[in-house]
């Protein structure tokens, strides 16, 4: 039963991204056609339309990306630069606030799931970003190699942090902390469940330190 409502889930996700198009795209039209027909408020409308479209379309995508990720494991394996990932994954990130990023001094070469660990990362720093309310957002990001079976990697920053009671949570489907990130948008509380359920297909495990006001650091492990 649970296989099929995954299943149920993905489709009507699916489903949905099409219709949801249409609306944003007829918002759009609307806007710029009959512009001169349409007071301040209409167009007030039409933009909460629109933004609430783009709200869904981001969960509905989150979503997919939950459940078509859900049996990403090790056996599909790169050996590839980890410093190399690291600055891949600020390019795709396209940060524009004022943020310093400090990788790894030394880089290594490391055997994982590369799509795996490259969304991995991306939800943990892109969450570093979002729930950050200091002038300049710093971020560093470590990777010990040490350990006989596992890669350690920990991802640190600056934020507002996270409240003691609710650190057991986060890592749970839907579950959130914040009503609204440093852009006024609403967390939809998958990223995190989807990063848990990555790192326990590759053989690790990830824990959260935090003190509000202070920042996070998630540190996880990845099996070699």
């Amino acid at each position: 039963k649970n296989k099929m409502l995954k299943g149920f889930a993905s489709q009507v996700a699916h489903d949905m991204k099409m219709p949801l198009a249409n609306m944003i795209l007829t918002t759009d039209i609307l806007k710029s056609k009959y512009k001169k027909h349409i007071d301040d408020t209409g167009i007030n409308y039409l933009q909460n339309i629109k933004s609430s479209s783009l709200s869904l379309s981001s969960y509905i995508n989150n979503l997919l990306n939950y459940y078509e990720n859900s049996n990403t494991s090790s056996t599909s394996v790169d050996t590839f630069s980890f410093n190399h990932l690291l600055e891949e994954v600020i390019d795709i990130i396209n940060i524009k606030v004022d943020c310093t990023i400090n990788l790894p001094e030394k880089d290594f070469d490391i055997t994982s799931n590369r799509a795996a660990l490259e969304l991995i990362l991306l939800n943990l720093i892109t969450n570093s970003l979002k729930y950050n309310d200091k002038e300049e957002t710093i971020i560093d990001v470590e990777l010990d190699t040490t350990q006989e079976d596992l890669n350690f990697i920990t991802v640190k920053d600056n934020g507002i942090g996270i409240p003691k009671k609710k650190q057991k949570k986060i890592f749970k489907l839907f579950s959130t902390v914040e009503e609204t990130d440093r852009f006024g948008q609403k967390g939809h509380g998958i990223g995190l469940s989807t990063v848990k359920k990555l790192v326990a297909n590759l053989g690790g495990n990830i824990t959260v330190n935090s003190k509000v006001g202070v920042g996070s650091t998630f540190k996880f492990s990845i099996k070699k």
